[in-house]
């Protein structure tokens, strides 16, 4: 995140009155501001300006600094040894202006990070007079920015620890994001996952596609059967869940899911199948009437042969 410091102010010169009254509204200006903090100093580095803002900034009062202080106070310590401080006026003037990030130190020693922008100050003939310093603290901009790394980390980390194929759509179907199982899944990397539709990796990219369609008009679904098809032409049986994603205010992202490998689960539900099959053409194929009783003596199933025997029907 960059802090976007305001422009270098304007020249007596650009601004209309006499140039009595333009320095008197400029200084106005700068004087008045309290967003940022705006330091004017000689080529020596003592401060010769100290607005509002840098009062806030830095907790100096403009009486103790004017004519009586240097802005080296203002770098923390291991600058100033190195003589950082220094460089930065001599790019400055080199290039006509120094931007970037520095650490800086309040009058209660306090430590901060500020983005700083320094330009120099020239006279009527252009000659250098000093420099201009304009700075913003950043700090809490900083904060956010590494706690919203560690979260988006430690989501990551929980996507990727799925044991299921887990991804995110637009609202038409188009994969904005995948773990590494649905990298396994398909066959195909996470990059040339993302911008394509979620459908072309499924056996019925109709029935895929309904499935999107279905979660965007109920909200959420749960068991949905797809078979997953992989570059290599593996297929994979699957149960899609899926459910709607929104942003603070509700307003539609896409969409969630997760699509778990149920392939041992199908086969065992045929083994089922079959050994259920297999078990009853015993029971009909027998010459014997067979009854089943459940423990409170009730008839629980009988073959055709008994409903024959019987003249009652199953």
């Amino acid at each position: 995140m960059q802090t976007v410091l305001p422009p270098t102010p304007l020249r007596y010169n650009s601004i209309a009155g006499t140039s009595e009254q333009a320095m008197e509204l400029i200084n106005n200006i700068l004087e008045s501001s309290t967003e940022y903090s705006i330091i004017g100093q000689d080529l020596d580095g003592k401060i010769l300006f100290w607005n509002e803002g840098a009062r806030r900034l830095y907790g100096y009062e403009p009486d103790e600094v004017i004519g009586q202080a240097n802005s080296a106070i203002l770098h923390v310590p291991e600058d100033v040894q190195a003589g950082k401080h220094q460089e930065i006026m001599v790019r400055a003037l080199r290039d006509g202006k120094w931007e970037g990030t520095l650490h800086r130190i309040r009058k209660n020693s306090q430590r901060f990070t500020a983005r700083v922008v320094v330009t120099p100050r020239r006279d009527a003939k252009g000659k250098p007079i000093g420099y201009l310093l304009i700075s913003k603290d950043i700090s809490d901009e900083i904060r956010l920015t590494e706690e919203l790394k560690a979260t988006q980390f430690y989501t990551r980390s929980l996507i990727e620890s799925n044991i299921d194929a887990l991804m995110t759509t637009d609202s038409v179907g188009i994969i904005t994001d995948v773990n590494k199982q649905m990298e396994g899944l398909t066959g195909c990397s996470r990059e040339s996952l993302i911008g394509t539709a979620f459908k072309n990796y499924f056996t019925d990219p109709h029935n895929a596609e309904e499935g999107i369609r279905l979660v965007l008009r109920e909200g959420t679904v749960t068991n949905y059967e797809l078979t997953a098809l992989s570059q290599s032409g593996e297929m994979t049986v699957v149960s899609y869940n899926a459910s709607t994603l929104r942003d603070a205010d509700g307003k539609l992202q896409g969409v969630f899911a997760a699509a778990r490998d149920i392939t041992a689960q199908k086969e065992l539900e045929t083994q089922l199948r079959e050994s259920q099959s297999y078990n009853r053409g015993l029971i009909e194929a027998s010459v014997d009437g067979l009854i089943t009783v459940n423990l409170d003596g009730l008839i629980s199933d009988v073959n055709e042969q008994m409903s024959r025997l019987s003249g009652y029907t199953s």
